[in-house]
């Protein structure tokens, strides 16, 4: 390859992995990129990056392994915008769909760029450390500042606002820290600081108290002692994070289990241990270098299994000596308070309800599933736990419940082809433990995903999605010079793929630019109704198929006082979403101001049908059935559930009202 060839690469490579981290971290940072605005403005520049700087230029020359991965994922994204001709929902399931594009163009992106192990590297280790760098200060701020804003209920919940996914994020990025500190390529101040970041990036996820982090990193671990190249090394990077985190344990765990007027001095002790933790593995890793010319032990090739078991029982046996530690600590500190964590095994009713309907809508919709993101309608009529959620919780019941046995042969094919890219990857000298942080980070998220609604997430689901096609990349070959990444047929796939870029464009852009309407409306709402009502319009024409635009008209004109207007922005999004139960009760409540008592009687019954465990209900549809008011209380609970989010409904007063905003979701329903 000639200096050119390869500082040309080196320019794209750079420009597409910096570009997508940027967005990752502005994601991670702005409430997990779960506001429309947020996601879709991020997934528009993804686009660009991806046609600007990989295409058709690089789509030919992936490998065998790598292409069919691709094809699997396009082939489930073309299968979810299908989902959109059955569901009951077809806003969300556009919104679903398009979810699942931006995760296609991530994986292409990254799978197409010109990876070296040292570009790999670089990039994987950027990522830690934004990440890193993203906790702490998230931890420095709930120190020197408000340790709600940081914190809920004792558990970590910055950057995402979602204690589970902001685990996730910190958890992902644990394992590049680790393979990367362990990596005796890597020059000793890259090691320091990764394991230093290591460090860092697990006391994180053991504040954020998720457990599911555990499920994800017990597998993570066994696939990485069972696939590292550099074994032994790995294993004393791990060795030497177990050491510092079991000795910072007692002081992560008393953040939890403290009371609300203790936790400000608990968070600040938790901080100074990370600190220290930080800097001690930082010291250990600059010493790392004295080993460098000492190679690892080996056991003969007659007795493969033997190292790997023995790693295995020494790693265990560190974190058990830890743990023992950790508890003698915390039974002394038992007297003066009663430490309690939620990392310890418990059944969750509601997860395994969420399940039991997802399994629902899989036997009622077998092969093609109830539609993309289409479980918010079904889970509020048959669930029988008290929580109204959007997700259901895993990856798997989440493909087989709204995309079916199609979508799981389709989205299976995909991770198993691009897996076996990147253990191709692995195999190869050289990058073998840059692809494999990369495949650890990826396996983590999909294991962690089981037990909780990540793929719906773009900033933990993304740079997953991100890592895969980095591993399953490394393993295509590169080429010497950048004519032959042309294939001879390379203008007519220049040309389809300008058409599908400009298709994919329209179809991020248009909810994009209603979603930017919608904020807006509800914004000025109360001080220009009139500018609201044209906002709402513009977002009601961009977004045809989405219910959102008159819902909050309709939750506007309630709050203005004009019945006639809230009347005729609900009764259109019944029009657009006749599944919803809160719009069927809104107009009911309307009709039964108005005097129209059995049209009254009737909306309210079917909103009972649609949501059976909604508290409002019964009093509501007592009233219109005996001509009295609507009781107070169930209009101010109506006005509190006005827009469905991920932690449950809304009121438009939310900021964003599209998104999740934690507090305001979980404060509103109490």
């Amino acid at each position: 390859m000639s200096p050119a060839t390869g500082a040309a690469q080196t320019t794209t490579t750079v420009a597409g992995a910096g570009t997508a981290l940027v967005v990752f971290a502005w994601w991670a940072v702005d409430d997990g990129g779960m506001a429309p605005t947020t996601w879709y403005s991020g997934a528009l520049l993804v686009l660009i990056a991806f046609v600007l700087l990989a295409g058709a230029r690089r789509l030919g020359s992936l490998s065998r392994w790598t292409r069919w991965a691709l094809a699997g994922l396009a082939g489930y994204t073309v299968w979810s915008f299908l989902s959109l001709l059955w569901a009951q929902s077809r806003g969300d399931a556009w919104d679903g769909a398009n979810r699942t594009l931006l995760y296609l163009l991530v994986f292409a992106l990254f799978a197409a760029l010109p990876w070296t192990s040292r570009r790999a590297g670089v990039a994987l280790g950027a990522f830690v450390l934004v990440v890193a760098v993203i906790g702490a200060g998230a931890l420095a701020g709930a120190v020197a500042g408000d340790v709600t804003a940081a914190f809920a209920d004792g558990r970590l919940a910055a950057p995402t606002g979602y204690e589970n996914a902001s685990a996730a994020l910190y958890l992902m990025a644990l394992w590049p820290a680790i393979t990367l500190a362990a990596r005796r390529e890597a020059p000793p101040a890259v090691r320091a600081a990764m394991l230093a970041a290591a460090g860092v990036l697990v006391d994180l996820g053991i504040l954020a108290q998720s457990r599911g982090s555990l499920i994800g990193g017990g597998v993570a671990l066994v696939v990485a002692l069972w696939a590292a190249p550099n074994r032994g090394r790995l294993i004393v990077a791990l060795g030497a994070v177990a050491v510092a985190t079991a000795a910072a344990l007692p002081f992560l765990l008393r953040v939890y289990a403290s009371s609300s007027l203790q936790r400000e001095a608990a968070v600040t002790r938790a901080g100074a241990a990370i600190l220290v933790a930080a800097i001690a593995l930082f010291a250990a890793g600059s010493f790392s270098r004295r080993l460098d010319g000492r190679p690892m032990p080996r056991l003969p090739v007659r007795v493969p299994g033997v190292w790997r078991w023995a790693a295995v029982a020494a790693l265990l046996a560190v974190v058990a000596a830890g743990a023992a530690t950790a508890r003698a600590t915390i039974l002394d500190g038992a007297r003066e308070a009663q430490l309690t964590t939620r990392l310890t095994p418990s059944g969750d009713p509601g997860r395994y309800d969420l399940w039991r309907v997802a399994a629902g809508q899989f036997a009622a919709h077998p092969l093609q599933g109830a539609g993309a993101d289409n479980f918010a309608h079904a889970y509020a009529q048959d669930r029988r736990h008290h929580e109204e959620l959007m997700y259901p919780h895993s990856v798997e019941w989440r493909v087989l419940g709204q995309t079916g046995l199609v979508g799981a042969a389709l989205l299976g094919g995909f991770l198993a082809a691009g897996f076996a890219g990147a253990h191709a990857a692995i195999r190869r000298t050289g990058g073998g433990t840059v692809a494999l942080g990369a495949a650890l980070a990826a396996i983590y998220w999909i294991a962690h995903a089981s037990l909780d609604w990540l793929w719906e997430m773009p900033a933990a689901g993304a740079p997953a999605m991100a890592a895969l096609g980095m591993a399953a990349g490394m393993g295509t070959v590169a080429a010497p010079n950048a004519a032959v990444l042309v294939a001879p047929r390379g203008g007519r796939r220049t040309a389809a793929l300008a058409v599908v870029a400009i298709v994919a464009a329209a179809s991020l852009a248009l909810p994009a630019l209603a979603a930017f309407e919608i904020e807006h409306a509800a914004r000025i709402g109360a001080a220009d109704p009139a500018a609201a009502r044209r906002a709402l319009d513009r977002a009601r024409a961009l977004n045809p198929l989405s219910d959102r635009p008159d819902v909050v008209a309709g939750a506007l004109a309630v709050q203005a006082g004009d019945a006639p207007a809230a009347r005729s922005a609900y009764a259109r999004a019944i029009g657009r979403d006749p599944g919803s139960w809160h719009s069927q009760a809104q107009l009911g409540v309307l009709e039964l101001e108005a005097g129209r008592r059995s049209r009254a009687v009737s909306l309210l019954a079917r909103a009972q049908e649609l949501n059976p465990l909604e508290p409002s209900l019964p009093a509501a549809l007592a009233a219109a059935r005996s001509g009295g008011p609507a009781p107070a209380e169930v209009t101010d609970r109506l006005a509190r559930s006005a827009i469905p989010g991920p932690l449950g409904p809304r009121p438009v007063t939310c900021r964003p009202v599209l998104g999740l905003d934690a507090a305001c979701s979980r404060g509103t329903r109490r």
